[in-house]
């Protein structure tokens, strides 16, 4: 059960909201925010002649306020259900599908003297999905210590991205 402290916290943060957006402002002038119930009430004092308008401003506006809170604690259920939908996705590990051809092409980029040369056995290689790479969209393979010395299309140019897949 959640305790008055915090949904008058709850209050204060979206009764501006709520107003700014509610269509009528005027109606505001003949109600004022009660925080130990929760919504509007109808001022004191008014004059007697504006009592019937007032009674119905009063259910108008506390209906949009309850039509307000509903949707806002389902807006906030949705992005915290969103946020941890986020947040797995975030500790997956991800991964790509690639032929053994664009394996290959890989390796010979980094390492074009083969298994004989243990220092280009050691680098390090990218392998990223580009949108925009110079040869168009796909898998690109470049140094990762040297992103500036460019990079190269895996695969053939005219088969680009087909049966490419990004897994998350």
């Amino acid at each position: 059960m959640v305790d008055l402290e915090e949904k008058q916290k709850y209050w204060r943060e979206q009764l501006p909201k709520f107003e700014a957006k509610y269509w009528l402002p005027d109606h505001f002038s003949f109600l004022n925010f009660d925080m130990e119930q929760g919504n509007y009430v109808v001022k004191e004092g008014l004059d007697s002649i504006y009592e019937d308008d007032a009674t119905e401003i009063y259910h108008r506006v506390n209906t949009g306020w309850a039509m307000w809170k509903k949707c806002t604690s389902s807006m906030k259920a949705e992005i915290n259900e969103l946020k941890a939908k986020l947040e797995k996705l975030e500790k997956s590990k991800s991964g790509i599908v690639l032929t053994c051809s664009q394996l290959l092409e890989a390796f010979q980029f980094g390492a074009p003297d083969g298994e004989s040369d243990a220092d280009q056995m050691a680098t390090e290689m990218a392998i990223e999905w580009w949108n925009d790479g110079h040869s168009g969209a796909g898998y690109y393979c470049y140094y990762s210590d040297y992103p500036e010395e460019g990079a190269i299309f895996l695969g053939e140019e005219a088969a680009q991205g087909e049966g490419h897949e990004r897994i998350n």
